[in-house]
């Protein structure tokens, strides 16, 4: 992919602008900034600030002054930021109601996440700066913990955001901002966004370690998850780029031939970095389903040190995704083979749905095929006691010797499936 596209891809996600024109947010909404003016571009021209004669801000308690975007101005501007929260010694705040709607049904059920960004500035090299807050609160106002905060930069405008559990039993939250430093202070703020949004059980990227193919899993039991970006990086130098078999190669979801019209492979994918992005289109990845990245992974070089990022421009985030490691014998998937995976061995072979259902990341084909024949059978009984052998054993507890642990499995394989006497 063009590598100025991939960036334009990644800023889109990172940043968002706010749109002054835009209608006021419906606080009732998920997925909508629901700050009423967040570009603080509606003023009052005709009551200004004693000192500098900025004006008023209508949409926020204070009072509160807008500033204007200069050329020349020492820490720089935002192309086409219009006006923003000059500071001084004012603090401002607004209240959303988060009483109804869909925000108060994601709310109720603990699964409502925010997120809240903004853009921060200073004045030349002084250290002023402004904090901005979010505060919970119940139907009577009590505040529901502590406030979560973004401390805004006294440098060159920069995106800082944060994100986090709602508190169940919140009705309103109240957005704010202060101011500190001496005299005027300069903490400058434009552009902010607020949202809620249903927290996602995050992408699974399932690594085999014995022949390098990745999956990208839906762990999700209630939501497919849309995504047009996403990376995969190795400070190990563990990828594979040959062997990776990518959206782009495969041509998923493509809606054309022109380069924004499909996945397009990143600039500088090797062995520390894998990515893509789809500039005019997205891939969804149901409950439960998956797509495959191939052989990505170089097994030879094996450091699992992955980290895999994946976003959505419609959403305006980026999630870390989750990295889970397939090991021969580790039926729980917790990259380690112990006493722990023993039962779940068993159960994988004479009880195949309840093992599934547990560990649907994990496929017991793969990772209890110990003898490698291609098939999980009670064959591979012998290779799986021959991982407890050595003098090392993963668990922290005292493995039993191997022939014992290889009649403890027998016994208990003739036990989970003996026949029902009749009577």
């Amino acid at each position: 992919m063009n590598k100025v596209i991939h960036t334009m891809i990644r800023a889109a996600l990172a940043v968002g602008l706010a749109c002054s024109s835009c209608a006021p947010a419906i606080a009732a909404s998920l997925d909508t900034n629901l700050i009423v003016d967040p570009g603080f571009e509606n003023v009052d021209l005709g009551t200004t600030e004693g000192v500098y004669g900025i004006p008023l801000l209508v949409d926020w308690v204070g009072p509160g002054y807008a500033g204007l975007h200069a050329t020349g101005w020492p820490n720089g501007s935002l192309a086409g930021g219009g006006t923003y929260f000059y500071g001084g010694e004012h603090a401002i705040s607004q209240e959303i109601d988060l009483s109804s709607g869909d925000t108060a049904t994601v709310i109720a059920t603990g699964s409502a996440e925010f997120e809240m960004n903004g853009w921060f500035s200073g004045f030349s090299a002084q250290s002023d700066y402004a904090t901005m807050f979010v505060t919970f609160e119940d139907s009577v106002g009590n505040p529901l913990g502590s406030p979560y905060s973004i401390i805004g930069t006294p440098a060159t405008w920069s995106l800082e955001s944060t994100t986090a559990l709602v508190p169940i039993g919140t009705e309103s939250a109240v957005i704010s901002f202060t101011q500190t430093g001496e005299g005027w202070r300069d903490g400058y703020v434009d552009n902010i966004y607020f949202d809620l949004h249903l927290a996602v059980i995050p992408l699974n990227l399932q690594v085999n370690t014995l022949n390098g193919e990745m999956t990208v899993l839906n762990n999700d039991l209630l939501s497919p998850i849309e995504f047009d970006f996403y990376e995969i990086l190795s400070s190990g130098n563990s990828l594979d780029a040959v062997l990776w078999n990518s959206f782009d190669d495969q041509g998923l979801d493509s809606i054309g031939g022109g380069p924004t019209e499909s996945w397009g492979e990143g600039a500088g994918s090797g062995t520390d970095v894998l990515t893509e992005a789809f500039l005019l289109g997205s891939t969804t990845i149901g409950v439960s389903d998956s797509e495959t990245l191939g052989n990505g992974y170089d097994e030879s070089v094996n450091a699992k040190d992955l980290i895999f990022n994946y976003g959505n421009t419609s959403t305006r985030r980026i999630y870390q995704g989750v990295v889970s490691y397939l090991d021969l014998g580790d039926m729980n998937g917790d990259n380690n083979v112990t006493l722990l995976d023993v039962p779940l061995f068993i159960q994988a072979l004479v009880n195949r749905p309840t093992y599934d259902s547990a560990f649907p990341a994990i496929d017991a084909d793969v990772i209890g095929d110990m003898n490698q024949n291609g098939t999980f059978d009670l064959g591979d009984i012998t290779g799986f006691n021959a991982l407890f052998a050595g003098p090392a054993s993963a668990s922290a507890q005292a493995a039993p010797e191997p022939t014992t642990l290889s009649l403890a499995v027998v016994l208990l394989l003739g036990i989970a499936i003996r026949p029902r006497r009749r009577v």
